[in-house]
């Protein structure tokens, strides 16, 4: 199988892709794989970690100011060149659209030379990219059902695929930590990048532990982002509760396999693979996120049973502490959110979507 995936902007749009990859290269071996994306710094670092094959384009976000949109036009008819170059020289059986902006200009280009696409729609809310092009596409391969109406007889409800390291627990992941085996264990993130407003939350909730829930023997994983580790080592060292700092962490099977509880944003690939897990979470889904679509996202986990979903702006270390208090008294609680949360994840997904590739493939060559 000789395919090309498209788009990028954030980790959020390529991880599914590389979960798909990877799922093709096990069952396929000798297919051959093509990335297409922005050339960010984050991107880069996940096709080198992966080892996977990748061209930059240069494709750049649709802008609202006046200024920056002939500028705005010019990188993109230059990047439909670009992705025209790359298609004839690669020559792929077929595209699979990842969505954000820089999946556009290489749907353009898929769309001129009359080449077979598909689109992956990780939330529940389509982003602008997949709802534009959907109509001349394939298969458009959903996470959420809430999203299917979107597309009409072209959606189907796939799931969102993981990468095969985060899908076996791993055996004494928390000792492989530093953390202690015994003890209720919070995983808290916020993204690539980190949440501040999640960060500082928690250095505040940890301190309310330590003034009125001593009783209450927690350790913490937190994936902080860069800027504010020193921060929070600081308070949750003031306030003696176990814990393991990472600005980012490649391994996050162990973070998994050692959790019970997920405090985290609401991304597309977050809910995939916390769902997959059958892990229980509390969602604070990013605000500024377009469409709002983290708390649509978040909301179908809510409504399942899975989840807790606070407003950033209506969360506080109080209401906070209350949730994680109710889970770690209530076993039977905790238990049934997991099962809630595995109904939700699709283990298969990587698979149920090669399928649906390999079959249309056959039937449009």
């Amino acid at each position: 199988m000789r395919l090309i995936f498209a788009g990028g902007g954030t980790g959020g749009h390529l991880i599914p892709g590389i979960s798909l990859a990877e799922e093709i290269l096990k069952k396929l071996p000798h297919s051959e794989l093509l990335f297409v994306s922005t050339g960010k710094p984050l991107e880069k670092q996940l096709f080198e970690r992966f080892q996977l094959s990748y061209r930059v384009i240069s494709a750049r976000p649709l802008t609202k100011q006046l200024q920056k949109i002939p500028g705005f036009f010019y990188h993109t008819c230059g990047a439909i060149r670009q992705s025209i170059r790359i298609l004839r020289d690669f020559r792929p059986e077929g595209i699979i659209g990842l969505g954000g902006y820089g999946a556009a200009p290489v749907l353009v280009a898929t769309k001129l030379l009359k080449i077979p696409f598909f689109i992956l729609e990780q939330n529940a809310i389509p982003g602008s990219v997949n709802r534009l092009f959907a109509p001349f596409s394939e298969k458009v391969c959903c996470q959420f059902e809430q999203s299917l109406p979107y597309f009409k007889d072209l959606g189907f409800l796939t799931g969102n695929p993981i990468r095969s390291a985060l899908k076996k627990e791993v055996q004494n992941a928390r000792q492989k930590l530093g953390l202690e085996a015994d003890r209720f264990t919070l995983l808290v993130m916020g993204g690539s990048q980190g949440a501040q407003a999640i960060n500082r939350c928690l250095a505040e909730t940890v301190q309310l532990i330590a003034t009125q829930e001593p009783s209450l023997k927690i350790q913490i994983i937190h994936l902080t982002g860069a800027k504010e580790m020193d921060a929070l080592k600081k308070a949750y060292t003031q306030a003696q509760i176990p814990h393991q700092l990472f600005s980012f962490l490649e391994e996050m099977e162990l973070a998994y396999s050692s959790c019970d509880l997920v405090i985290g944003r609401a991304g597309g690939t977050t809910l995939a693979e916390i769902t997959a897990l059958g892990l229980p979470s509390i969602l604070i889904p990013f605000p500024q996120a377009k469409a709002d679509h983290q708390y649509l996202n978040a909301l179908e986990i809510e409504k399942k049973g899975a989840a807790f979903v606070y407003r950033e702006e209506v969360l506080t270390p109080e209401k906070l502490l209350k949730n994680i208090r109710e889970l770690y008294s209530n076993p039977e609680k905790l238990l049934q959110m997991r099962a809630c949360s595995k109904k939700i994840g699709r283990l298969d997904a990587g698979a149920c979507i090669l399928s649906l590739l390999e079959t249309t493939l056959k039937r449009v060559a």
